[in-house]
């Protein structure tokens, strides 16, 4: 039966929901922008294919390493390191060096890149040091950041590392957990090396 004008005016007023949910399911004119409800209906497929294109975008920013000096947080518990650091290259001799001591994640491997950067440096691990091989591991540099220093290390290896650097008029940078008169070394030679190097937190 035809519906008069009225009657459909009164049904709509009478069940406003399921008129709205109907004109919510409408197709969009021709030539109209789709919404995002008729985009998601339409297409969920197309819609998660651009988020992953979006996700995607974020893995091609640019990465820096947070190594420079701009980078390093100054605190009292480290500006006595820091500022032998930027005194390079006044530091006193005849055996230039420096050792830096302190716990885990405190910033010393940090002022050791900061060092390796001025100086175009290398950096050795003082776990991997052995006395046959020496040479090799230290090519031609002068310029020496010694990460791992303890009495585990291998202290010939060291003590030779010592005397080679300073042969070459270089210098040397240890890191370690905590000062060299604090560890049980048994070489006397390299005890009184590290002895005579500033020791800073």
């Amino acid at each position: 039966l035809p519906v008069r004008e009225e009657d459909d005016v009164r049904g709509r007023a009478s069940h406003p929901g399921r008129h709205a949910e109907e004109g919510r399911h409408q197709e969009p004119e021709e030539g109209a922008a789709p919404s995002v409800t008729t985009a998601w209906r339409s297409g969920p497929r197309r819609m998660s294919a651009t988020m992953a294109e979006s996700e995607q975008l974020l893995l091609v920013l640019p990465f820096r390493a947070a190594d420079g000096r701009d980078d390093f947080l100054v605190a009292p518990c480290n500006a006595a390191a820091v500022a032998w650091v930027d005194r390079w290259p006044d530091w006193p001799g005849p055996a230039r060096g420096l050792v830096i001591h302190g716990p885990a994640a405190a910033g010393k491997s940090h002022l050791a890149a900061v060092w390796r950067r001025a100086t175009g440096g290398i950096a050795l691990d003082a776990s991997t040091l052995a006395a046959g091989g020496l040479r090799a591991q230290l090519g031609a540099a002068r310029f020496v950041t010694v990460d791992n220093l303890s009495p585990a290390a291998d202290e010939e290896a060291l003590f030779h590392l010592f005397n080679l650097v300073l042969e070459r008029d270089g210098a040397l940078v240890f890191l370690a957990r905590e000062a060299p008169h604090r560890m049980a070394l048994t070489l006397a030679d390299l005890a009184s090396r590290l002895a005579s190097l500033p020791t800073v937190a």
